[in-house]
Order: C-alpha cells, then structure tokens, then sequence
C-alpha cells in the first residue's frame, strides 16, 4: 500500500544528497563508524517514500532527520546513522535526547510542538502506521478539537502494542486510493476518515464533522457513498453515515455560522459589503445591496419549515417586488457544495442590476 510521497523535506542541504545510494553489495543499509563521517546513511523518514540520505558530523546527521519530522526521531533512525544503543542512553542522560515515546526521542527540547504527538505516534508505531478516526478528522480540519489520544491504525498483520497517550487500530483492508501523505504525515482521506469516524463517534459529533467536511470541500457526497459500497455489510457506524448522507437532512449549520461564510466569500469575490439584516419593508434583508435593490437570503429548513415561516416568506416575496427588489434565497447546499456558482450568481446579479439603476436613475431609498 503505498501511503507515502516523494515530497522532499527542510532538512540542511549538507547533510543530505539528493539521490539515495545504497552501499556496494546491495541489500538494505548498514550502519558504519561514526568516525566516518563522508559515508552517506540511507534513512527511512516519516512520510517519504525514498530513503532520505544524510551525511556529515553525527551531530549534522541527527538535525537532518530532526528537521524531517518536526523534532522527533526513533531509535532505528538513529541506529541507521551509526548510533549505538550506549549513545543514544548518554545522550538521553546529558539532556539532548528527550524520551517522548518508547525507542522515539524530541532532539534538543521537550516542549510541544504542532503536530509532535502524531509524529512521535506514528514513528512510534512503525513504517506501516497512518493516522485514522478522531486524528484523521482532525488533521483534515473536520474537528475544533485534537482528540485526548492519537488514532494510529497499523497495516501489520496483528494488532499493534498499546502505548500511552496512542490509541492503536488494525486494518487490512485499506487500499492505497483511501490514503494519502498531508503536512508530511500518513493520513486516510477525508471520505474515509468520516467512515472510521461513524465506528467510534456518536451520530452528531459524526453530523457536525460531516457537515464541515462538505462545506469546505473536503469531501463530496459522491465520494462519500463510494466508501459505504466497499465496506463490509454491517459495519457499525456505516448506517448512520448512510442515514446523515440524505439531501433532505437540515444541515448541523447554525444560521450565524452559513451567514458568516456567505459574508466571507462575498468579500473574497471583491464585491461592496453589502448591509447586513438591514430592516427593508417590514422584514429583514440578511445581505442587502440597496444601489442593486438586491437581497440575498439564506433559506434553511431549520428556519423556514413552518406553515408560518413559509407564508411570511411567500408575503416578504410579494412586497420586495413590487418594490422592485429582486430577492435571491441559497440553501446551506448552494453555499457549502457550489460556492463559485452561487458567488458567480450574486456578483452578476449586483453588477447588473447597479448599473441598470444607475442609468435609469431609479435608486431605492
């Protein structure tokens, strides 16, 4: 399964060669006395698919794969390059080397960083580790929060150790296409992260992440029931994820919450702010253009369900046009799932109803 990329890293350009060579002889690589210091030491790094190859000082050697893998390595990393077991326990004793997981070390400081406890769980964890589940969801953004432990499934053929502040899964049914390396970690893709999530989250923790995921494209529906066709029947979870997929479910959105990301793409698109629950006729216009005589209004299920919501819409409808505004209402789904058509929409809307207007004289006050 391949779960990794060929994207290089920062590590300093001295102390790597572009090309791995593989010592004469073949097989794979051995280590070699740190006295020498011009042998080039394959290494496997976290996320790349070639060896990384490292050179130098020793001291040189441990920063390059360092700088790789936000400050962490593991103890074969460090055994690759010509460290003894002896070494790298003095090291550990002086203060350089800083135990964050078993045989997985912080080089230089302890403190956290972005992303430190999912690297050092997944060198923790093997060559054949990807984040999944809560950590997945998270790392693509679909959560607010990073869960308490981080989600690791392993690819081996049993189930991997329990180790403090990890939460170990085992799979053997990943295919390379629900995999992929982002910032510089194993990940399964959003579509299935959601799938992995439905097993172990309640139905609206798995609502809210879903949702996010569809509104800032993460995933579409489309993939989404791709993955419901490959799993197994009976799947705990996959009925749930089914059940959420229905266009005809009111989005977990909060009307303040799709507001606010209309506003955003509206400014994106460079058009005039427009005025914002402007009171217009007795009503409320939620974004209003008046040199257009244009509103546009965000229609939700949520709101708009009741026979009293719809007669006022119907009511709001009549008098906004005989006053000449063209009112427009989007759908959580026009926002989330079409935003460069419905941005498209409102931009020619607003041009062209401005300078039709503007020659005819006829704005409304």
């Amino acid at each position: 399964m391949a779960m990794t990329t060929s994207a290089g890293r920062n590590a300093p350009r001295e102390a790597t060669i572009t090309s791995p060579t593989p010592r004469v002889g073949g097989g794979s690589p051995r280590n070699v006395p740190v006295s020498d210091q011009s042998f080039a030491h394959p290494v496997r790094v976290l996320g790349v698919r070639d060896f990384m190859v490292v050179s130098g000082p020793l001291e040189q050697r441990i920063a390059a794969i360092a700088a790789a893998q936000r400050g962490r390595v593991a103890r074969h990393q460090l055994e690759a390059i010509g460290m003894t077991p002896r070494m790298i326990r003095t090291r550990v004793s002086r203060g350089s080397l800083h135990v964050v997981q078993r045989a997985v070390y912080a080089v230089g400081h302890p403190g956290r960083v972005e992303l430190g406890d999912e690297t050092a769980a997944l060198l923790a964890c093997g060559d054949r580790s990807l984040l999944t589940h809560r950590s997945a969801v998270w790392l693509w953004k679909l959560a607010r929060q990073a869960p308490d432990e981080v989600d690791v499934t392993t690819l081996e053929g049993r189930h991997g150790k329990t180790r403090p502040g990890i939460r170990v899964h085992r799979s053997d049914s990943l295919t390379p296409d629900q995999t992929t390396i982002y910032r510089g970690l194993p990940v399964t893709r959003p579509a299935r992260a959601l799938l992995e999530l439905a097993d172990v989250a309640g139905p609206r923790e798995l609502e809210l992440a879903l949702d996010e995921a569809l509104a800032i494209r993460a995933t579409s529906r489309t993939k989404l029931h791709e993955q419901l066709e490959r799993v197994a029947t009976g799947r705990h979870g996959a009925s749930v994820l089914a059940a959420l997929l229905d266009p005809g479910r009111a989005t977990s959105v909060t009307r303040s919450e799709a507001e606010e990301r209309l506003r955003a793409m509206i400014l994106a698109a460079g058009l005039q702010v427009p005025e914002m629950q402007a009171p217009l006729l007795g009503f409320t216009g939620d974004f209003y253009w008046r040199e257009a005589a244009y509103v546009v209004e965000f229609d939700s299920y949520a709101f708009h369900s009741s026979r009293r919501a719809w007669r006022r819409d119907r009511t709001k409808d009549r008098v906004f046009a005989a006053h000449g505004i063209l009112l427009d209402r989007f759908t959580w789904e026009d926002i989330s799932e079409r935003p460069l058509a419905t941005i498209a929409h409102i931009t020619q809307q607003v041009t062209a109803r401005t300078l039709q207007r503007a020659a005819s004289a006829g704005t409304l006050r």
